[in-house]
């Protein structure tokens, strides 16, 4: 066993060379994920165990009867799957480290022009796998395509060559000494290999000697089944850093070498094949990894850009055609950042182009300028692209096309908005054109087509098409759904049709990214005070003057959401979660300087969540407030039923117990309506009325009567939420005033805790501004509370009246006014003139839930 015993030592001390290189790519390509102390010990594991079995097969035996020491090897570890599966591979032309494919079977003969072949054996030969035929001074590759007998195979094609005493191989490259050595035309071929299912590129790094050789790698996998080739992405010089393998003691000298990392799009099991063309290489090592390894390097520019319009050999073409490549794509994932376009006369000869644009934007278009083209001549031209790390690609093969005999068409059109590179693009932008309009001739203007496409996508597959559209010529707006958020780059072009000259060129595209955040913003500006009702105008979200029909509120997320439900037997209206804010209209805006309320589905800069829509501390998706005004349900509880009385001449007490006598049994979350419900409710239907006056904008209601109608039966009704003014008073939670006359309200966080403002309320008056003060727990910018009053109905400015009283009582809210308020009831009055204890036929309350 003395033998055993110093040859396992001889191969500890390799496997522990190789270990070293191992832990050194695993440091350098691993990015962190492995761990080269977890791998060593399964190495240390794995080595034992093979160990272990290997001294039990040779137990009695002499070491030296092993016809080779790559043989003990190969029993001592299986050291690929020991680095675990699925995260990397290694092939270092050793037997340790191997993955390639290196069946040789010889006896190979062929005859020229025939698809026969003979071999000494077929048996470990497979139909539909490529292998290379080496003999004296060539090496054909071919396909097995039928296994004819022990001896003898079918080829996929006609071998080219007279082949005798020749070898069948997976690999011809030259293997020893820890390296490869391949010349063109040489094939490598590896086992089937796996790097993991992961929808993300791998990544493969072959280290070779820096010269003019050109080594392409090649794949297949489920998605691939032909072979695909994987561009090199990086390289870099192999004698620095932690990847220079020349750092460790083990004789490697990788000084003159580089690595190529190459981007493998495969997933799951895959094969590679690697080719060298145009000379010699020497490879020293290949390692595959499951992810991108981020070293950087040299990069290899975009991708050839191929030519997609006009089509080549296309006759009839205008003076200024819109030339155009079919996409854009770099191995590195570095965006385009500028084009050149030439043309030529020659196709060949580009020394002195007839047209060079030089270095331009980026884009998949470029329009050729007036006075450049001749009619009646055929021209070539080609394209490069380039990346935002400087680098260009090859110029793309050129096409050809041939101009009209005479110049009589359509002008191209430009889009003239959003501009180039416009940012904070909304969902649904207006894209606007330059007017129709011909050269050489007159038609009339029959059509126009638009195109949008993402960044990284073509106009062959657009995100958007109007097809040809008859109505919007010269301006569209893009439907919803089509465009996405987040900062989103688009690319759009557009082409007129001339009912008799036919189509223009497609414009040159224009880029615009769209905001973070889409955001359906509308909003409402007091354009002046006073006048009884205000004068008011709808605005966008900048200020604007903003167009909005019932379609718009129909489709917009917030009113639109807005739905009847059911809720424990009960007739209720739930209301989206919606973020608001007040304030000034800007500078240069058509409302600037004007106080304005806006709303919003999402939570973007300078909006909050509107306090009805916090619960304890925490946001609700939704509130739930009565259709009806609170009925009588079974002398307990408070309900909201259709076509029946509504509760009344029942104390605020009461009607708070009754409303929250619903919760039993399972049911929560129900009770008396609070300010912050009426406030949601006054903010959006202030915004879709256009205005404040309730009574003018939607109906009087049971405001001018002797007594409360059933529930259902007015004209006073918003979104669903009947008797929303008028027939009785509403009691309202959460505001109230102390007996100094000064404002208590709820917190803003939904914990339903009191705080005191120390605002001392309005006297009763025709309502003129609102307040806008805040401090520690409360904004009153939340609310519709009077700050100013005027004794003369026609000074107002929300069309209602403000209630309240002296001090020395505490006094509770009403909203709404009753059947006999006439013009002072409506949205907005709110009553704090009334003490929690007092009850009356004309005072109810409404249910509300969370």
């Amino acid at each position: 066993m003395g033998t055993l015993t110093t040859e396992l030592l001889n191969q500890a001390t390799a496997l522990n060379s190789l270990r070293a290189r191992v832990d050194l790519l695993l440091a350098a390509y691993g990015e962190g994920s492995l761990d080269p102390a977890e791998i060593q010990r399964q190495i240390q594991d794995a080595t034992q165990d093979a160990i272990d079995a290997v001294l039990a097969q040779l137990d009695g035996l002499d070491v030296s009867e092993l016809s080779l020491r790559v043989e003990l090897q190969r029993k001592l570890i299986g050291l690929q799957n020991a680095y675990g599966p699925e995260k990397y591979f290694f092939e270092f032309f050793n037997p340790l480290f191997a993955v390639a494919d290196t069946l040789s079977v010889a006896g190979v003969s062929t005859v020229a022009g025939d698809d026969s072949v003979d071999i000494s054996s077929t048996s470990k030969l497979e139909v539909g796998r490529e292998y290379v035929i080496d003999s004296v001074g060539q090496s054909i590759v071919i396909t097995v395509a039928e296994i004819l007998s022990a001896t003898r195979f079918k080829a996929s094609s006609n071998i080219p060559a007279t082949v005798s005493a020749g070898t069948l191989r997976r690999t011809n490259w030259v293997i020893g000494n820890g390296q490869a050595t391949a010349a063109a035309g040489q094939v490598y071929y590896s086992k089937r290999l796996d790097l993991g299912p992961g929808d993300v590129d791998k990544a493969v790094i072959v280290r070779r000697t820096d010269n003019a050789a050109t080594i392409r790698l090649y794949f297949k996998d489920v998605s691939h089944t032909t072979w695909t080739e994987a561009h090199w992405a990086w390289k870099r010089d192999a004698d620095t850093g932690l990847t220079d393998l020349g750092l460790v003691a083990d004789g490697s000298a990788d000084t003159g070498m580089i690595d190529v990392e190459y981007r493998l799009p495969a997933r799951g099991a895959f094969d590679l094949k690697m080719v060298v063309e145009g000379g010699n290489v020497t490879v020293k090592h290949v390692v595959g990894v499951d992810q991108e390894t981020l070293l950087g390097g040299i990069h290899h520019g975009p991708a050839q850009p191929v030519n997609s319009s006009p089509a080549n050999a296309a006759t009839g073409i205008n003076e200024t055609p819109t030339l155009a490549v079919a996409g854009y794509s770099s191995m590195v994932g570095s965006a385009m950042a500028a084009t050149q376009w030439q043309v030529s006369i020659s196709a060949s000869v580009w020394t002195a182009p007839v047209y060079d644009s030089g270095e331009v934007g980026p884009g998949l278009s470029h329009q050729v300028p007036p006075a450049v083209l001749q009619e009646g001549q055929t021209y070539h031209w080609r394209a490069r692209q380039k990346d935002a790390k400087g680098g260009w690609s090859e110029w793309s093969a050129p096409t050809s096309f041939a101009t009209a005999a005479s110049f009589e068409y359509v002008i191209t059109p430009t889009i003239t908005s959003p501009s180039n590179g416009a940012i904070d693009i909304p969902e649904r932008p207006t894209l606007h054109s330059a007017a129709f309009a011909v050269h050489g001739g007159s038609d009339t203007h029959a059509a126009s087509q638009w195109q949008i496409r993402t960044n990284a996508g073509t106009y062959a597959s657009p995100a958007w098409d109007s097809g040809a559209d008859t109505v919007n010529k010269t301006n569209v707006q893009v439907p919803a759904g089509i465009l996405l958020d987040g900062q989103r780059t688009y690319h759009a072009r557009v082409r007129h049709q001339g009912a008799a000259l036919g189509w223009s060129e497609w414009s040159p595209e224009v880029s615009f990214t769209t905001k973070d955040m889409f955001a359906n913003i509308i909003g409402i500006a007091l354009v002046t005070s006073g006048g009884g009702g205000g004068t008011w105008a709808r605005v966008d979200e900048n200020g604007n003057n903003k167009a909005a029909d019932a379609s718009f509120f129909n489709n917009h997320p917030v009113y639109g959401g807005i739905t009847d439900v059911t809720v424990d037997g009960q007739a209720m209206v739930r209301v989206p979660k919606f973020y608001y804010k007040v304030g000034t209209a800007p500078t240069g805006s058509d409302r600037a300087g004007r106080k304005c309320w806006w709303v919003s589905d999402q939570p973007v800069t300078g909006f909050q969540i509107h306090p009805a829509f916090r619960d304890a501390g925490a946001d609700i998706p939704y509130i739930y407030v009565g259709k009806y005004e609170a009925t009588n349900d079974g002398g307990t509880k408070a309900g909201s039923v259709a076509s029946v009385a509504p509760l009344v001449s029942i104390d605020f007490n009461v009607m708070k117990t009754r409303c929250a006598a619903r919760n039993t049994g399972g049911v929560s979350g129900f009770r008396l309506w609070s300010i912050y419900e009426v406030a949601a409710l006054q903010t959006l239907a202030l915004i879709e009325m256009g205005g404040a006056d309730s009574q003018a904008l939607i109906g009087a209601g049971n405001t001018n009567s002797s007594a409360a109608v059933n529930t259902g039966t007015t004209n006073a009704t918003w979104r669903g939420v009947r008797e929303l003014w008028g027939n009785v008073w509403h009691m309202v939670d959460g505001l109230k005033t102390d007996t100094s006359n000064r404002l208590q309200v709820w917190d803003r966080n939904g914990n339903k805790t009191w705080v005191n403002t120390n605002i001392t309320i309005a006297p009763s008056g025709w309502m003129v501004s609102a307040l806008e003060s805040t401090g520690t727990g409360f904004d009153f910018r939340d609310l519709f509370v009077a700050a100013t009053v005027d004794g003369t109905q026609g000074n107002g400015t929300f069309g209602d009246y403000h209630w309240s009283a002296a001090s020395g009582t505490e006094y509770v809210c009403y909203h709404g006014g009753d059947w006999s308020s006439g013009s002072y009831a409506g949205l907005f009055p709110l009553n704090l003139n009334s003490a929690p204890s007092y009850s009356h036929s004309s005072l109810g309350g409404r249910l509300a839930k969370t």
